[in-house]
């Protein structure tokens, strides 16, 4: 088995970029299935990986990443910390990680101007999934 596995998969070095699937609870709803990283370092036939936005913990098999076709990210372009498979896809997700976040307020004339509405709280705009209120002044 290991022998014919040898030979499905093309063999990786130090400085290959590779594609490392993400569990669907790790990614929010509008998140990426796929984290783009570079191989860091090799041994005893399993990698250790490096984001954007730092080093990935843990080693990882063959079988678990994919080898991606273009040279995204170099080895020098990865910060010296690490973080989890969820800080790294939070740490390039277009949102703030894992979905979407829901302001209570109510509708006055200064909706959404405070750091009661979690939307103002964390210096982001009001959208449709924020609230259904359509009078939002952080929009």
């Amino acid at each position: 088995m290991v022998l014919s596995a040898a030979k499905k998969l093309p063999p990786l070095k130090i400085g290959d970029c590779v594609l490392l699937p993400v569990e669907k609870i790790d990614r929010g709803p509008s998140d990426m299935q796929n984290l783009i990283c570079v191989i860091v370092a090799h041994k005893n036939g399993v990698f250790q990986l490096g984001s954007s936005v730092g080093k990935v913990k843990g080693w990882y098999n063959r079988a678990d990443i994919v080898a991606a076709d273009c040279q995204f990210l170099n080895v020098e372009n990865v910060p010296d910390k690490y973080i989890s498979v969820r800080e790294a896809i939070s740490g390039v997700s277009l949102r703030d990680g894992q979905g979407y976040f829901k302001c209570s307020c109510k509708p006055s004339k200064k909706q959404c101007q405070t750091n009661r509405c979690v939307c103002f709280k964390k210096k982001i705009k009001c959208n449709s999934r924020s609230h259904t209120s359509a009078t939002c002044l952080n929009k």
